[in-house]
C-alpha cells in the first residue's frame, strides 16, 4: 500500500448478516489523501458502516457481502487482512468503551503496537506521545474502569494514534468530549493533518468541520445523497435539516433574518462562517442595534425548592474526595443545565438525587424529603433518570414491556399498566413500535424509549445525562421538544450536557462544576459560549445580553432592520 494515498469507493454496497436492508447502497466517492473529509447523515444513514468499510472491518469481521471495491491508492482492501490495513488506516469507534480493553491507561495505549510486534520500548514511546497529544499525560497508571466518558474517548483516540496510521477515521469523536476537550482534539487533528495524515470524520456537529474539511459526503438510508464542499452544503440550512444534519448556526441565523424581513436583499450565498456573517450584518444593519432578548425564561423566583444540596461531600471507596461541600438549590419547574469538564463531578452529583450514591457528609433533600431516609425505589418514583447510553437501561423484549416494567415492579394493576403505557407511548411518539425490540431501533428512538420508561412513573424531577450523544438532528429536536413540553407542564429538568448551543436554547439556568465545586451559576445564555454569543459580542459588545439561538437572533435583527435609520 502507498502512503498518504486517496481512499476510493467504487459502487460500494453492503448488507449485514440478517440485515433487512442494505446498510450501504452503491456509494462512489473519493476521500483525498492527506486531506480532511467528513461523513454526515441522519441516524441509521450508514456513516459508521462506511467508516468500517474503509478499514476492512466491513465485511471481514462483520460478515456479510460487500459489493463494489474499496481502494487505498491502488491497493484493493479486499486483498489484505484487517491487521495489515490497520497499519495504514486507523478507526476510532463511536463507543469508546468497546475499543478500550487494557486494565490501565498505559496497558491500553500500548496494546495495538505490541500486537503489531513493535518492541516494548518503541511501543511505550509511541504510547506516551499519543497520551500527550490527547491530554492524558500523567494518566498512565489510572484504571480504565475509572475514566469518565470523555477520558475514555481520548484514550481510544490515543490507542489508534499509537499505531501511527496514515489515515485516521473517527466516528463521532467529539460526542463524549467537553468543549475544552473537543477544542483540544481539533488542535490535535490539525497537527496530524499538517504532518500529512489523512482525516475522515463521521461527525454530527458542523462547528469543528467547517473550518477544516474540504470534502463532505452526506448519506441518506445508505445511499449517497450529497457530496462536495461543506461550505456549499451548509449554506442551505433547510437542505441540511431535511437530511437529518444539524444546520450550521450562521446560515440558520441568516435564513431566520431573511424570512422575517421580506424586503431584505438575499446574498448570493448565505454566509457560513462567523466572520462572513459579521461583515454582512454590519453592512445590512447600518449601525442599527437589535432589542435585548426576552428574559422571561431565565428565572423562576419564589417557587418551592425541588432539589436542595447542603454541604454535599462524596468520595468513591478508597479514592479522593470528588464533591467538595456543594450547596445548591433548584426550584420546582426550573430547567437547569449542569456544565463542566469531563470528570468535574456532574454525573456523580446527579446520582445522589435518586439514591444511587449516598453522601459521605451533607444532606440531599428532594421535594422536601431527606434522601437519607428513603429507599432507591421510593426516590425513583420522584426522580426519573435517563442515562447517556440508552442501551444501558433497555432490556425487555418489546418497547411496550420496557415502558411498563417499572409499573409491574411496583405492583400496579394490569389495566392501569396498559392504560399508562399507551398514554406515554402516544406522548413520546412510540406507539408505532410498541411491539418491536427496543435494541433494534435507531439510537434516537432508543433514547425516546428510555425517556418513556422513565415518564410512565410520572416523576416530578427528570435528570437527563448528555441527551444528544449519538443523536442525529431530527432525534435531538424530537427529544428536546418532548423535554421542553414536560418542563412547561411543571416538571423540573436537570440536564447534563456539553452541547453549548443546546443549553443556550433550552435551559433557564446553567450551573458549572469544576473539580467537584460549583464555580458559576446564572442564566444559561450568559454561561455558555456559542457562535451566536460570539457574533453578538463582536457586533454589539459584551454588555448586550445574547439571544439563546440562531432563530431568535434572526428575529431580533429583523426587528432592528424595521426601525428607521
Amino acid at each position: 500500500m502507498g502512503r498518504s494515498a486517496d481512499l476510493t469507493l467504487e459502487g460500494v454496497g453492503y448488507r449485514y448478516p440478517r440485515g433487512e436492508r442494505d446498510a450501504l447502497r452503491e456509494i462512489s466517492t473519493v476521500f483525498p489523501g492527506g486531506g480532511c473529509s467528513a461523513v454526515m447523515g441522519a441516524d441509521g444513514a450508514g456513516k459508521s458502516s462506511l467508516l468500517k468499510a474503509l478499514t476492512g472491518i466491513v465485511p471481514m469481521l462483520s460478515g456479510g457481502q460487500l459489493r463494489g471495491r474499496v481502494r487505498y491508492g491502488q491497493a484493493d482492501l479486499a486483498q489484505h487482512r484487517v491487521s495489515t490495513i490497520t497499519e495504514y488506516i486507523g478507526l476510532v469507534l463511536q463507543d469508546p468503551a468497546s475499543q478500550v480493553i487494557g486494565r490501565t491507561v498505559a496497558e491500553d495505549v500500548t496494546f495495538g503496537p505490541r500486537n503489531h510486534l513493535v518492541p516494548r520500548e518503541e511501543a511505550e514511546r509511541r504510547g506516551a506521545e499519543a497520551l500527550e497529544r490527547v491530554g492524558l499525560a500523567g494518566f498512565e497508571a489510572r484504571a480504565t474502569a475509572e475514566l469518565s466518558g470523555g477520558e475514555l474517548q481520548r484514550l481510544a483516540i490515543a490507542g489508534v494514534l499509537a499505531l501511527a496510521p496514515d489515515v485516521l477515521c473517527l466516528d463521532e469523536a467529539t460526542a463524549e468530549l467537553d468543549p475544552a476537550g473537543a477544542d483540544q482534539l481539533w488542535t490535535v487533528l490539525d497537527e496530524l493533518r499538517n504532518s500529512g495524515m489523512g482525516i475522515v470524520l463521521a461527525e454530527g456537529d458542523p462547528h469543528g468541520l467547517l473550518p477544516r474539511a474540504e470534502h463532505l459526503v452526506v448519506l441518506d438510508q445508505g445511499a449517497l445523497a450529497w457530496q462536495g464542499s461543506p461550505t456549499e452544503f451548509f449554506a442551505h440550512p433547510e437542505q441540511a435539516a431535511a437530511l437529518g444534519v444539524r444546520p450550521a448556526p450562521m446560515p440558520q441565523l441568516a435564513a431566520s433574518l431573511l424570512a422575517a424581513s421580506p424586503g431584505l436583499r438575499r446574498p448570493g450565498r448565505l454566509p457560513v462562517s462567523l466572520q462572513e456573517t459579521a461583515d454582512w450584518l454590519r453592512e445590512t444593519l447600518g449601525g442599527r442595534r437589535p432589542p435585548s432578548p426576552a428574559t422571561d425564561r431565565v428565572a423562576l423566583p419564589s417557587v418551592p425548592a425541588a432539589i436542595e444540596l447542603e454541604g454535599l461531600r462524596f468520595s468513591y471507596a478508597g479514592g479522593p474526595e470528588v464533591l467538595h461541600g456543594i450547596d445548591l438549590t433548584i426550584g420546582a419547574g426550573e430547567f437547569v443545565a449542569l456544565l463542566g469538564a469531563n470528570g468535574s463531578g456532574k454525573t456523580t452529583l446527579v446520582k445522589h438525587l435518586n439514591g444511587l450514591l449516598r453522601p459521605n457528609a451533607g444532606r440531599v433533600r428532594l421535594l422536601g424529603r431527606d434522601t437519607a431516609n428513603s429507599q432507591i425505589w421510593q426516590l425513583a418514583q420522584l426522580v426519573g433518570f435517563v442515562f447517556q447510553d440508552p442501551g444501558h437501561q433497555l432490556f425487555c423484549g418489546t418497547v411496550a414491556d420496557e415502558v411498563g416494567y417499572g409499573l409491574r415492579m411496583a405492583g400496579r394493576a394490569s389495566d392501569e399498566i396498559r392504560r399508562r403505557v399507551a398514554e406515554v407511548l402516544e406522548f413520546t411518539g412510540l406507539s408505532d413500535v410498541a411491539g418491536q425490540n427496543p435494541l433494534t431501533l435507531p439510537r434516537s428512538r432508543q433514547q425516546l424509549v428510555a425517556m418513556a420508561s422513565t415518564l410512565v412513573s410520572r416523576p416530578q424531577v427528570l435528570v437527563i445525562d448528555e441527551p444528544t450523544t449519538g443523536q442525529d438532528w431530527n432525534g435531538v429536536q424530537s427529544l428536546m421538544s418532548l423535554v421542553e413540553r414536560l418542563n412547561a407542564e411543571g416538571a423540573t429538568i436537570v440536564m447534563i450536557s456539553h452541547d453549548q448551543e443546546l443549553v443556550a436554547q433550552y435551559a433557564h439556568r446553567a450551573i458549572t462544576l469544576s473539580a467537584g465545586r460549583v464555580i458559576a451559576d446564572g442564566p444559561a445564555a450568559t454561561q455558555v459560549t456559542t457562535e451566536v454569543t460570539r457574533l453578538w459580542a463582536e457586533l454589539f459588545g459584551a454588555a448586550m445580553p445574547p439571544p439563546r439561538d440562531a432563530n431568535e437572533a434572526g428575529q431580533l435583527l429583523a426587528a432592528a432592520i424595521r426601525e428607521p435609520r
